[in-house]
């Protein structure tokens, strides 16, 4: 039951929910799916969340620098 609950570490884990499945007289060919395969979309969602930067500070002190430098001369 563990693999049901998002604080597991074994949360929705494919074999972790096969006795469930089982227990549950589910179809593992036909209905029982990797996360990835199930939510392909959501899956490249995540993974293009996790890239972009946390912030952008690094941006706006180069800009804020480059300005400086470009009234000063």
């Amino acid at each position: 039951m563990s693999s049901v609950c998002p604080d597991s570490n074994t949360f929705l884990d494919f074999d972790s929910l096969k006795p469930i499945a089982n227990h549950l007289n589910v179809d593992l060919q036909k209905e029982l799916y990797r996360f990835q395969e199930a939510f392909p979309s959501l899956v490249t969602l995540i993974q293009t969340a996790i890239t972009i930067p946390i912030s952008s500070t690094t941006c706006e002190r180069t800009f804020a620098k480059m300005k400086m430098i470009k009234t000063t001369v």
